[in-house]
């Protein structure tokens, strides 16, 4: 297998999916169940907020690079960039005086400055999409790495000297964001003599993916954020655990979805339609067999990675194993859509999908606590997964696992590129 492959690219989602899981059980040890609820509040909005005032800026900005190889979009994107801290500072300043109100006063700073400077993180995301148009995995891997190993090798550093705290873990992962944007800048280089492309042109091109990318954003992040008020710091800290864990392998399913969209994007008629439909049908495949062994040995890694203080995630481990698989195939059907230019069913699946996992949550999480949650976000990610397929005009067969559609997926994943 070459390196700038599709299979080197799971390989490095698997890498931070694995610094993920190394980092959390160290942070949940140190700060307790109660400070890993308020963490994984903040960390959600660190990705909430990006998506929020990039406004649909990274997809379009994939599809338009992907379909027409214009550098010079990449110019204008960071141009954009540059005006977003006059959104992201105010925002920023509202949160500390509401969301974080509850936190301590060095948690509640260390909060507000991660949401201030948010833009560093949107630039990284924008980068990370030029680099997927333009098949630079290597890149991506890279560039995808760099936050979770920063993040780790600090917070192993507040653990060793003792200074492992809600402030300093939130500290250690606005510096790792800050290391990611300035690779992405680095490996996504622009040539002086490129034209940039109109920055107004691109903005109205990315408003047509703005509400689907802040909902899609929000079906990942936004339970975590309300969790945290309605069920408590401490099942929020239970819920963030059986997420971290349980949507784990949602890497395999993020690495196919990068390996045919510019297949996708290209295709036309019959030969896209059979893309479309092979895709959605080897992520399903490949997913369905990981929730399976997430579903009988996740409760047991839980315990053995974060600690007895945690094994009463175990139900909402089970669960999210499956809200994976849901997850997967969402993934998937969505990067098919941003492929097709199918702006408006995106936006309209994902909203609607975030409606349901929000009232699930607000009905089951207040009785239910972590589980609650659970259950409430494999529903949101259900809907998701069959309004995005049937918006892919898919078949909803394409959803059923095949022997030879996880040996397909596991063979687009290491073929070269």
């Amino acid at each position: 297998m070459r390196i700038n492959s599709p299979g080197f690219l799971l390989y490095g989602r698997l890498g931070a999916s694995a610094l993920a899981l190394i980092s959390a059980p160290i942070v949940a040890r140190a700060i307790g169940p109660d400070g890993r609820g308020e963490t994984a509040a903040a960390v959600a909005l660190f990705s909430l907020v990006p998506v929020l005032i990039g406004m649909g800026l990274p997809l379009e900005l994939r599809r338009v690079a992907a379909s027409e190889g214009h550098a010079g979009s990449i110019r204008s994107s960071r141009r954009l960039i540059l005006a977003s801290p006059f959104f992201s500072i105010p925002l920023a300043l509202v949160l500390g005086a509401t969301l974080f109100q509850s936190f301590e006063d060095d948690a509640r700073i260390a909060a507000t400055i991660g949401v201030a400077l948010t833009p560093l993180t949107l630039s990284w995301i924008c980068d990370i999409s030029a680099l997927v148009a333009a098949r630079d995995f290597l890149g991506i891997v890279v560039l995808q790495l760099i936050q979770p190993l920063v993040y780790l090798f600090g917070v192993v550093i507040l653990w060793l000297f003792d200074w492992a705290t809600t402030a300093s873990v939130i500290g250690v992962y606005v510096v790792a964001n800050a290391a990611s944007f300035l690779f992405g800048l680095h490996r996504v280089g622009i040539p002086r003599d490129v034209p940039g492309t109109s920055p107004v042109k691109l903005m109205k091109g990315a408003f047509r993916f703005s509400g689907g990318a802040l909902a899609e954003s929000a079906s990942n992040r936004l339970d975590q954020v309300l969790a945290l008020p309605i069920i408590g710091a401490t099942q929020a800290g239970l819920y963030s655990v059986s997420v971290t864990v349980g949507l784990a392998p949602l890497a395999i399913a993020q690495a196919l979805s990068a390996s045919s969209f510019t297949s996708v994007a290209n295709a036309d008629g019959r030969e896209r339609h059979r893309l479309v439909r092979e895709s959605i049908r080897q992520a399903t495949s490949l997913s369905f067999v990981t929730a399976l062994v997430l579903f009988f040995l996740g409760p047991s890694v839980v315990v053995l990675l974060f600690g007895n203080p945690f094994a009463d995630a175990a139900p909402a481990i089970r669960v999210s194993a499956f809200s994976c698989l849901f997850a997967s195939i969402a993934v998937q059907a969505s990067s098919n859509l941003v492929a097709l230019g199918r702006a408006r069913q995106l936006a309209v699946s994902q909203l609607i999908s975030l409606g349901v996992g929000i009232t699930a949550l607000l009905i089951l999480g207040p009785s239910n606590g972590s589980l609650g949650a659970a259950l409430a976000s494999s529903l949101g990610y259900a809907t998701l997964a069959l309004l995005a397929v049937r918006s892919c005009r898919a078949s909803l067969w394409s959803v059923i696992p095949t022997p030879l559609s996880f040996v397909a997926g596991v063979r687009v994943l290491f073929r070269s590129n």
